[in-house]
């Protein structure tokens, strides 16, 4: 469950805040310390080099004048010198120009100091700090020298030492300081990196629970536009949710209705050869008048049931399996190919079927088959609602700039009324169910005849839309229908 925890959002941006800001406090961090131990240090030299000068200074005058007594034998001066190194708070010891001890503060008397640096430095006029191991004390400890001179003559020297420990303590203050407002912050990051993973989260789980919704078959759940944080790339992903989420629905809806209607469709031809054939086993077969008719029936509906199972095969088709492979195709050869096929039904029901195509049709980049499947469904169409003595015209033409192929069938039956024209390539309309039947049943009861169930202009759109293509209708009643086909011309 914890390693669940640290696997989520929240906690990873949690964590990614405070790792950025704990190395780069660290890292900020490390170098103000290095920086402030440097600048305490030197803070400290420069107070000892003045405090040694000011020292130097005030012996000069008292030194310079008792030169017939020491004044390192008067008491006065001797608490003068403690006093000193009192208020200094280290160490003070008077040298002789040759480097050795006349007066000191610390109970132990120091050697020759004539070859350390800082009192080097004092006798040839410099000034210098040193910080070394004091060898009686064993501290680390920062040294300072100054010349007492009288007139330009180097009479003594004033050494002052004072305790390296004074700086670190500093420095471990500062340390100690920074640390906790290092802390003080990692927590208000803390605090901004869980705010800012909220406001990330929050709108991520309403789509995971969205998402877990529509999965369980709410069909109808969205995301408000309002539930995404203000967050661009979640608000984005709001909307493709949304839309996936509609394009579902639509899918499921017409997968549902193609369902509902393939049943109802297939549910009739069934019902009338399971009719027919209980009446054939009842005692009609002994009349052979009834059982030749009944027998007809039953293949008229056979074959309507074997057109309908290729209608809903082809459609399947279409949904699931990935375009055809191409090839540049001569319409005007598949039109003569299927015409002299569809001429034996087109005499039969007693209509003439023409061809007007141009002479220099230009290619088509298409599938062979799905073309002969669109012309055949297109000519299949026109027969079920042309009347005896009508005619079929087939057309097929380039446009002016010859960028696109015109495929017309055009019939003269009795049209299609204006509302029902912007519905007929939908699956399973038609515009007048008894009268498709009908004319199915009476005037085209080969196995090519279609099915009637409002399938064929479906799987025509399919095709040519899968093409790049587009197909239109136009129609007046009692005057006739025009089908619209037209494909980009091959390159």
């Amino acid at each position: 469950m914890i390693k669940r925890r640290l696997a989520g959002l929240k906690a990873r941006v949690i964590v990614t805040y405070l790792v950025i800001f704990l190395v780069s406090a660290a890292i900020m961090a490390g170098r103000a310390g290095v920086l402030f131990a440097a600048m305490a240090t030197q803070t400290a030299e420069h107070d000892l080099e003045l405090q040694t000068y000011l020292m130097a200074s005030t012996l000069e005058r008292p030194w310079s004048v008792l030169e017939s007594e020491s004044p390192f034998t008067i008491p006065q001066f001797q608490t003068l010198t403690g006093r000193f190194a009192q208020s200094a708070g280290g160490q003070l010891t008077l040298l002789d120009p040759r480097g050795e001890p006349l007066l000191f503060s610390a109970d132990t008397a120091p050697g020759n100091q004539s070859n350390e640096p800082e009192v080097n430095a004092a006798l040839t006029g410099g000034v210098q700090t040193n910080v070394r191991t004091d060898p009686v004390t064993h501290k680390q400890m920062i040294y300072s020298a100054s010349a007492v001179e009288r007139g330009g003559h180097t009479i003594g020297v004033v050494q002052m030492a004072v305790p390296l420990s004074d700086v670190v303590a500093k420095t471990r203050d500062f340390w100690f300081r920074l640390g906790l407002t290092a802390l003080f912050a990692a927590a208000a990051a803390a605090l901004a990196g869980w705010l800012l993973a909220d406001q990330l989260v929050r709108p991520v789980a309403r789509l995971r629970t969205a998402a877990a919704r529509l999965a369980a078959g709410n069909l109808a759940e969205r995301v408000p536009t309002d539930s995404t944080g203000g967050v661009t790339e979640i608000a984005e992903l709001g909307e493709a949710f949304n839309d996936m989420a509609e394009r579902v629905e639509s899918m499921i809806t017409s997968q549902r209705a193609f369902v509902a209607n393939a049943s109802h469709e297939l549910r009739t031809p069934l019902t009338n050869v399971k009719l027919r054939a209980e009446a054939l086993n009842n005692g009609a077969l002994d009349d052979p008048v009834v059982a030749r008719k009944f027998a007809r029936e039953i293949e008229s509906e056979t074959n309507r049931l074997a057109r309908m199972a290729s209608d809903l095969l082809t459609l399947t088709r279409q949904d699931a399996i990935a375009s055809q492979a191409r090839e540049k195709l001569n319409l005007a050869n598949l039109i003569a190919e299927v015409t002299s096929e569809m001429s034996l039904r087109a005499a039969k029901a007693g209509v003439t079927l023409n061809q007007e195509i141009a002479p220099d049709l230009p290619l088509v980049s298409a599938d062979p088959a799905g073309m002969q499947t669109v012309l055949l469904n297109l000519l299949d169409n026109a027969l079920q609602y042309t009347p005896p003595g009508g005619a079929i015209t087939v057309r097929a033409c380039g446009d002016e700039e010859r960028q696109n192929v015109i495929l017309q069938v055009s019939d003269s039956g009795a049209g299609i009324a204006p509302e029902d024209l912007p519905h007929i390539f939908e699956r399973f309309y038609r515009a007048d169910k008894s009268r498709s039947r009908r004319m199915a049943q009476q005037r085209n009861g080969s196995a090519l005849a279609g099915s009637g169930a409002g399938l064929g202009l479906a799987i025509v759109r399919g095709i040519i839309e899968d093409h790049g293509g587009t197909v239109g209708a136009e129609s007046e009643l009692e005057r006739g229908t025009t089908l619209t086909v037209t494909l980009p011309a091959a390159q």
